[in-house]
C-alpha cells in the first residue's frame, strides 16, 4: 500500500508540475457553466490506474453523477458545495491535498467560490 500510495503522489506531483490540469471553456446563456463529467481530461492511464484532471470556474458545476470507484483529490484551495439527490447542500472549504470523499452514491458538485478549483481523480483497474 505505501508503494502505490508513493507512486500515486509521485505521479500527482508530475501531473502537477507539468500544468497537465486543463482549463475548460464555457458558458450558458444563464452565466453558469454547466458540465458532464466526460469533460475530465485523461492525465495517465496505466493497467492499474488512470489519472484525470478537471478544473471549475467560480460558478462551474458538473451534472449529477456517481462516482463509486474513484478517489478524487483538491489540486488547489477553493470552495465546494455538494448537492446530493434529495437537494441538501453541504458547503466545504478545501486546501490543496486535500481529498474530496462522501458516502453519496448520486450527486452534484459545484464551485461556489471565487477562484478556480482543480480537482485531481484517481481509477483504480478493477
Amino acid at each position: 500500500m505505501k508503494t502505490s500510495l508513493t507512486s500515486f503522489v509521485a505521479c500527482l506531483a508530475v501531473c502537477l508540475g507539468m500544468n497537465l490540469a486543463p482549463s475548460f471553456a464555457g458558458t450558458t446563456p444563464n452565466g453558469t457553466n454547466t458540465r458532464s463529467t466526460k469533460a475530465f481530461q485523461q492525465v495517465l492511464k496505466t493497467d492499474n490506474l488512470r489519472i484525470l484532471s478537471l478544473e471549475l470556474a467560480p460558478g462551474e458545476q458538473l451534472e449529477f453523477h456517481a462516482s463509486p470507484e474513484q478517489e478524487a483529490y483538491a489540486a488547489s484551495a477553493g470552495t465546494l458545495t455538494v448537492v446530493d439527490s434529495d437537494g441538501a447542500q453541504k458547503e466545504i472549504k478545501v486546501k490543496a491535498g486535500d481529498r474530496l470523499w462522501s458516502d453519496l452514491t448520486y450527486f452534484q458538485n459545484v464551485n461556489t467560490g471565487s477562484n478556480i478549483l482543480k480537482i485531481v481523480l484517481l481509477e483504480r483497474a478493477k
